[in-house]
């Protein structure tokens, strides 16, 4: 009986390597990205098959964040379905090199004559739309970015879909990424407070495995890891070659090209400087 005993508190002590093991191969069947053809990145010099900025984003960092929320704000701009109003009291010194804001307040309009040759909106860009406008035509800003915030989660569970719907991603990015997630959360604690008694420490160790695999449990397409390198021949087009045109771009080329400098992670601040103020407020993070 000592003996079984024994081997089973053995078997408990080294069980964190078994669950390494399992969670690895699950990793690899549902978590891993199928490799490229090649590595090589190449210079793009518009965005994969003119998907919104919104998806680039998904499909590039694999999470919808508020960069995606914002940059579809500003897709809506280039689009012609809204307008964004700088209302801000501006204090400008030194002939106008220096910009002092007193107050700032946007307003965004809907554009009820709607362009012909724009295409319907997609389920999470409507979703966005209409919780914009759900009470008028007319509102702030903040307001605006204050209602979507109480709608973010189904937001970003459409925008997940949408990816997959694309073809970018075998399920919906978040939905292992999230079950680990919470798992390790309970797993962790439940550790933490019984590795107090000298039993737990496996527990916390099998926590801190699911945590760690959580962050890569989003499985992006063929198509997705095309779209991902394509992204990076895009970034760097516009990182070496649009940036420096910035001072001498239409207002439109701008609103164009500022979604997805701001979903890419570019270095916003060196297009701040350079693009209307009206716009730049926007990419902040």
């Amino acid at each position: 009986m000592e003996f079984l005993f024994g081997l089973l508190g053995l078997l408990y002590l080294i069980s964190p390597l078994f669950i390494w093991g399992l969670v690895h191969w699950h990793w690899r069947k549902v978590g891993k990205d199928p490799q490229t053809k090649s590595t090589t990145i190449i210079p793009q010099y518009e965005p994969f098959q003119h998907l919104p900025p919104a998806i680039i984003g998904v499909v590039y960092d694999t999470r919808a964040n508020d960069a995606d929320i914002t940059a579809t704000l500003l897709h809506f701009v280039a689009r012609k379905l809204i307008t964004i109003e700088n209302n801000s009291q501006i204090e400008e010194r030194w002939h106008g090199k220096v910009h002092i804001y007193h107050t700032v307040d946007y307003q965004v309009t809907k554009i009820t004559a709607q362009q012909k040759n724009n295409p319907p909106l997609l389920p999470y860009e409507q979703l966005i739309f209409d919780q914009i406008f759900a009470a008028g035509n007319t509102i702030n800003l903040r307001t605006a970015l204050q209602q979507l915030k109480q709608t973010i989660r189904p937001i970003r569970q459409q925008l997940y879909t949408d990816a997959v719907t694309a073809g970018l991603f075998t399920q919906a990015a978040d939905t292992w990424r999230r079950r680990y997630y919470i798992t390790s959360r309970w797993l962790i604690g439940i550790g933490f407070v019984t590795g107090i008694f000298g039993v737990g420490v496996p527990v916390l160790l099998y926590g801190i495995i699911l945590r760690s695999y959580s962050r890569w449990m989003a499985q992006r397409t063929p198509l997705g890891m095309e779209a991902v390198q394509w992204c990076e021949g895009f970034k760097l087009y516009l990182h070496h070659a649009e940036r420096f045109r910035a001072q001498q771009m239409t207002i439109e080329a701008a609103e164009h090209i500022l979604p997805y400098i701001s979903v890419l992670h570019l270095q916003i601040p060196a297009w701040q400087l350079e693009l209307p103020a009206s716009l730049s407020v926007l990419t902040k993070p």
